[in-house]
């Protein structure tokens, strides 16, 4: 079987319900389903070449709708970053105390997210921080 090369680019349309589908290859499979229609822009990306062992400037064809995700997916890759950083500590088996805990620990780390966007502290304030000081402990 055939490995598929860096920067294959497929995409698929149904126009019947308005879906596309989006495939390629960057450095693993990536695979995208929308309901905008996607088109190709070229990028520059620097790489190695392992036969050789020179790095080169090669261009790719991705699809805009790449572009689009990767812009809209700051916010929730840092929530997801935050979210991970302080674990609640409640061990039980009643599901809603965890479902409850977890809601408490997203809204703080979305709290977080949006304190440092509008009231810029300084960079050493950290979410921990921001924990003890809204919740004394």
């Amino acid at each position: 079987m055939k490995v598929p090369y860096r920067g294959r680019v497929g995409i698929n349309a149904d126009d019947g319900i308005k879906l596309f589908f989006c495939a390629l290859m960057d450095n693993k499979p990536v695979h995208l389903l929308s309901t905008v229609r996607s088109t190709l822009y070229s990028v520059s990306r620097t790489v190695y070449n392992k036969v050789t062992g020179a790095w080169r400037t090669q261009n790719f064809q991705f699809p805009s709708i790449i572009k689009w995700y990767n812009k809209g997916m700051g916010g929730t890759d840092l929530f997801d970053q935050f979210l991970s950083y302080y674990r609640p500590k409640v061990k039980t088996v009643a599901w809603p105390v965890r479902i409850f805990t977890h809601f408490i620990s997203a809204a703080v780390a979305n709290a977080f997210i949006i304190y440092k966007d509008v009231i810029q502290p300084p960079s050493s304030y950290t979410l921990l921080d921001l924990q003890k000081n809204s919740f004394n402990y």
